[in-house]
Order: C-alpha cells, then structure tokens, then sequence
C-alpha cells in the first residue's frame, strides 16, 4: 500500500502509517479479533489488534520496532502470531514476541553471507523443526537455526559437524557455513520418524543442492570476471601511456577519456536532445518576450502623436536631461468637439462685444464682475485694448487663439461654460507640451551641429597625439540613444550573452564570408590604380612624418670611431654632422611644441563649446519648470471645473430629489386638511 491510502476489506478500510512491504495476518479465539503484522517502506516492523465486525472494522497499533538498519524483506510468524521473525536487505534477521516490538530489545543476527543480496524468504517451524526457523537468501542458500541458540560452528574442514547435546553458542557466523547435517541432529533427539525424518532429508538436500549449484556458479562467474577486469585493466593502462606521450594538440583530459563508447554516444544523444529542448524553449521564450515588446510599442508608443525627446548635456555633467512630453494622437470625435466649442465660443464673444460696444449690458450679462471689468475685457468703448487678447496668448507662449478663446473665471457662471473653459484648457495643455517639444527637438538638432564641429577638432586632436606618439585618450561626444529616438532598437553592444547561430545560420554566413572573399580576389586582380599606389608611395597617400619641415640627416659611417683615428677631413665632417643635428632637434621641438600649443588651443575651444551648451541645457531646463508649472495649474483649474460640475450636478439631483418629496408631503399635507375639514363638517351637522 502507498502510505495513506486505506486497505479495502468487505467495503470498509484502515489506513497504515507507512506502505507495507510484506505482511501477515491471523485470527484469534475471537472470530470478531485478528492480528496484523507489518514491515513497512520506513524500515519499521509494526504490529496491529484487528476488530473484524461488521461496520466497525479498525487497526489498533500495539507495538513499534525500528532498530533495523535496511529495508525490510521477509516475514514470518507461528501460527498463533506470537513470534515474528523478520529479514531485512543486509542480511540482518531478527527474532522476538510480536507483544515486545515496542521494547528496547535489539536481538539481531547476521544470515549467512548475504550482506549485499538480502533475506528473500523466512519462516517458522512447525512439527519436528519446532523451535527452529528456516532463512533463504538471494544467493540460494539455505539456513536453519535454533530459536534459543546461534548457529553451529563453522567446519571449516567442510565436513559435517557432530551435534551432541545443544548447539555450541558462538559469537559471530560471518564467515561460509556448510550444510546443516540434520542426520546427526535426528540422532541426539533420539531418532525421527518416517514423517519427521522425510522433513529433515528435504531440508538438507535443498540445503546442499543450493549450496553447490550457487559454488559452482560463483566460482565460474568470478573466474571470468576477473578475467575480464584484468584484460580491461592491461588496456586502459596502455591507452593512459599512449595519452600521456601523444601530442599535445591530441591529448585528452582524465575525465574526456570514455571506455564504454556506446554509453557515450548514447550520452552525447541525450545531451543534445535535451540541449535542443532547452533551445527550443528559449526560442519560444524569445518569440512570447518579441510579442509583449511588439505589442506595447505598437499600442503605448507607435500610437503616440510626438514621443517624449529627452535632450542631454555634452560630457560629464551634473545637469540631468531635459525631457519632453509624449502626446497621445487626438481622436475624430475630440477634434469635432473642441471644434464645435470654438465655434460656438466666437459666435458669443462677437455677441458679448457687440453689447459691450452699445453699451447695454443686460444684467443676466453681467457674469458677477462689473460692468466696467465686463466692457473692458470684451473690447467696449472703455476699453482701449490696452491688453489685447493676442498679447496674453505671446506673454503664455501658446500659439494661435486657444487662450484668447478662454473664459475669464468671473465668466463660469454656467455649466455649459465651464464643460467648455475645460475643453479649451486641455487643448492648451497639448499647445503649451507641443511647443516645449518643438524647442526640444530644435535644441538637439542643434547638439547635432555642435558635436559635427566638435568631431572636426577631436580628429585634428587625435592626430596630433599620434604624431607626437602619445597614449592620451581623446574624448568623442555622440548623441544618446533617447536623442536620436532609438531607445526601442537593440544595438550589438547592449547584448551581454553570444548570439547563438544554428547550423543552418552558420552555413549560410561562411557561403556569404567565401563569396565576399572570392569578390575581393578578382577586384584585386583588376586594380592598376592600387598597384600603382603600391609602387610608388607604399600602398599610402600619406607622406612621412620626417618629410614635413624636417631634414633627414645621415650619419657618417665614421661617426662612432674615436676622433685620433680619424682624418682632418673626417672630423671636419662629424663637426658639420653635429650642427646640422643640433639644428634638426632644436627644429623638431620646436615643431614639437607648436604642435601641443595647437592641441591645447584645440582643447580649450572644445571646453568652450561644450560649457555653452550646457548653459543652454540649464536655461531649457528652467524653460522646461516653466511650463510644467504652466501645465499643473491649467491641470489644476481643470480638476476644479469638472469637480464643481460634478458637485452641481449632484446639488441639482439633491434639488429635484427634496422638491419632489416636498410635492408630496404637501399632497398628504392638502389631503389631510380636507379629511379634517370634511370631519368637522360631519361632526357639526351631528
């Protein structure tokens, strides 16, 4: 049984606290009692009441033992299940009452040789081997011992021992016994009978059948596989020489050198199967990460009017960047409406200007400011369009007339007003981000310029410090990947891990690699022009340095011998060497020094630029708080409108709600009245 898992019996079951591996079961006086005996999974032997009526089935445990070292493997009790004799894997077995399996008792004795192959069968006596129990092993032997004794001693002469009396006690049988002669057992109990003495003559001829089939066996086995061992042994040790003293391109490590070829490849099979798997489930990992990024791009940016720049200083620099603002794309339906609001906005500023400029200015007009504030802000003959509605716009920086279109805040005095002082806000929102891109973008197409001129002196840097042959490092400036809005494209040097190239991918590159290179063999073939090069300038268009404002001297080949071995004219030669020498090094540094003026010159113009720059990513950045505080109090204002909007609305359903239960309490009220005056009348006239 798997642990848990009841026993079914008559419909009814009990669970057992590990699965049994082997197991007997018996009955008592009782018929409605029995006892179970178990060896279990958990190398427990467990003993268990039984109460067999009908409808009240159940297990009760009585007694625990877990002294065994293995897994047990065989079982066997007496008839009245009192004795339990269990085997377990390491040739150990194991004798005792099944009412003392929860003492501390540990009555172990080692089987005959099978430490490695396990007890398989056990059982106890009965008729002439009472008081005696019988142990098979894996090997084929037999084993027969007293319940009382230990086994006889060993005769290692191999001769069958002479039993007189009881069995001699003996502290281990670890060691090959011979067969049990029972002949001589039969003759110190005083003789068998026919019934008994066919038992025994059984029992020792299996014994002795067991034992010399098993010898002959192992004795064959163990002959060949020494045999075998030796041979593989010779072998391996001269593959070992043949690996030590080979080439080193074709030597092999300890654990590359593979005896069982078959094995190896069937491991190597394996390995790339299950390599192909793990490929397999990469790639559609891959493919699910591909459609998430495919699928936010196009749906959070592609759909998106103007995505949101970010402009970033030149070099090291505590400025962060300055970024933009993404804007969504405006719907059919949002720009039919906030068309519609203008429209319908300028027929009533005509309206309102129209009455401002006659001067009759209706009091459901007034708006709650005066009338003075109200024909000075509509253009009235008061006016003197001191502050043109077009001036607010340049003084917000917002194009066109959507704030020229806005109500002033004594004019929301109605709901539809306020719907439209918001339409018109978040679209000077979008106008106020919209422009703050515009200067954005135009700052780095700017950065752009800049870092061309920029290029232009680093190349003249670098060449001078290749000139004077110094290691310095020169700076490049470039423009980062959210300037050029390439944030979403994955370059080459943003992977951490090698590409990985299937057989087919791979092919197709090394056909490719040949073709380029067979193209190149036949260009080659062609270039007079090349050729020509290669003659005349070395393969070069450049002249050598020492070419350029420097003469080239040539040593006299006198010049290291000493001066009392050389002639007059000699040392008139050496002299002249000298000067010119002199002459040539004074030249070269100062060529040397006029080049690292130029190079400091070059370095400084380079700070200048990229010092303007910044300050003018600081001022953009001050540009930038700008309109964000432009933008949360537009925001701002907006919240306010649709909250008391919301609030009106809320008042107004509040309104209708109590008047209509005033309505109705005043029916009750009127109707009760006349109930009343009715009564009256009744109670008059009686």
């Amino acid at each position: 049984w798997k642990a848990g898992v009841p026993l079914p019996l008559s419909g009814e079951t009990a669970p057992l606290p590990s699965a049994a591996n082997a197991f007997r079961i018996g009955t008592s006086e009782d018929a409605t009692k029995g006892w179970l005996v178990a060896i279990c999974r958990d190398r427990a032997t467990r003993a268990f009441s039984m109460t067999l009526a009908k409808g009240a089935f159940a297990l009760v445990a009585s007694g625990e033992d877990n002294s065994a070292m293995t897994l047990g493997t065989a079982i066997a009790t007496d008839d009245a299940g009192g004795k339990v004799l269990t085997g377990c894997y390491d040739g150990t077995i194991a004798l005792r009452a099944r009412s003392a399996l929860a003492s501390a008792q540990k009555p172990h004795r080692r089987h005959r040789g099978f430490a490695n192959l396990g007890v398989t069968v056990a059982a106890m006596g009965r008729g002439a081997l009472e008081g005696w129990f019988i142990t098979g092993g894996a090997d084929g032997s037999l084993m027969v011992q007293s319940e009382k004794k230990k086994a006889a001693a060993p005769n290692v002469a191999g001769d069958p021992p002479i039993l007189e009396g009881e069995l001699a006690e003996v502290d281990t049988v670890d060691v090959d016994l011979s067969p049990l002669d029972v002949h001589s057992e039969k003759r110190r109990l005083g003789g068998a009978t026919p019934a008994e003495g066919t038992v025994w003559d059984t029992i020792a001829d299996a014994s002795r059948e067991a034992h010399g089939s098993a010898r002959e066996y192992t004795s064959e086995a163990s002959t060949s596989l020494l045999s075998q061992q030796q041979s593989l042994k010779i072998e391996f040790a001269e593959i070992l020489e043949y690996n030590r003293n080979c080439d080193p391109l074709e030597k092999l490590e300890r654990d590359e050198l593979v005896i069982d070829v078959a094995m190896r490849d069937r491991m190597v099979a394996q390995g790339d199967a299950a390599a192909e798997k793990v490929r397999e489930q990469i790639l559609n990992a891959n493919l699910r990460t591909d459609l998430t990024s495919h699928l936010i791009r196009e749906r959070c940016y592609d759909t998106m009017e103007e995505q949101a720049a970010v402009l970033m200083p030149l070099g090291e620099s505590p400025l962060g960047g300055v970024s933009g603002y993404p804007l969504p794309k405006v719907g059919e339906v949002e720009l039919r409406g906030l068309q519609m609001v203008r429209i319908q906005r300028k027929i009533e500023m005509a309206e309102l200007k129209d009455k401002a400029e006659q001067g009759s200015v209706a009091a459901t007009d007034g708006m709650l400011m005066s009338e003075e504030d109200f024909v000075t802000r509509h253009g009235g003959k008061a006016a003197a369009a001191e502050v043109p509605v077009e001036e607010e716009a340049d003084v917000k920086k917002i194009s066109g007339d959507v704030m020229a279109l806005q109500y002033h805040d004594m004019e929301l005095t109605t709901r539809e007003r306020r719907l439209n002082q918001v339409a018109l806000m978040r679209e000077s929102v979008r106008v106020r981000k919209a422009e703050m891109n515009k200067a954005i973008l135009a700052a780095i197409a700017y950065k752009s310029r800049e870092i061309d001129r920029l290029d232009e002196k680093a190349a003249r840097v670098a060449e001078i410090l290749t000139e004077l042959e110094s290691e310095e490092a020169v700076e490049r400036y470039l423009l980062s990947g959210v300037e050029e809005g390439t944030q979403l494209q994955v370059k080459d040097e943003d992977m951490t891990e090698e590409k990985y190239v299937s057989a087919k991918e791979r092919a197709a590159l090394e056909q490719a690699a040949r073709e380029e290179q067979a193209r190149k063999a036949n260009s080659d073939k062609d270039d007079q022009a090349g050729r020509a090069l290669q003659d005349m300038m070395n393969g070069s268009l450049e002249a050598k340095k020492e070419a350029v404002g420097v003469e080239v001297l040539k040593k006299p080949s006198f010049m290291d011998e000493p001066l009392e071995t050389l002639s007059e004219e000699q040392v008139k030669q050496v002299k002249e060497f000298e000067k010119r020498l002199k002459a040539v090094e004074e030249a070269q540094d100062q060529h040397r020094k006029g080049l690292e003026a130029e190079v400091k010159k070059i370095k400084g113009e380079i700070g200048l630029v990229v010092e303007a720059f910044n300050a003018k990513v600081g001022d953009m950045a001050q540009d930038k708080l700008g309109c964000d505080g432009d933008v949360y109090e537009l925001e701002l204002k907006i919240a306010l409108l649709l909250d008391s909007v919301v609030k009106e609305d809320d008042s107004h359903y509040q309104i209708q709600r109590l008047t209509k239960q005033v309505e109705v309490a005043q029916l009750d009220y009127d109707g009760a009245t006349a109930a009343l005056d009715d009564m009256k009348a009744e109670l008059e006239e009686f």
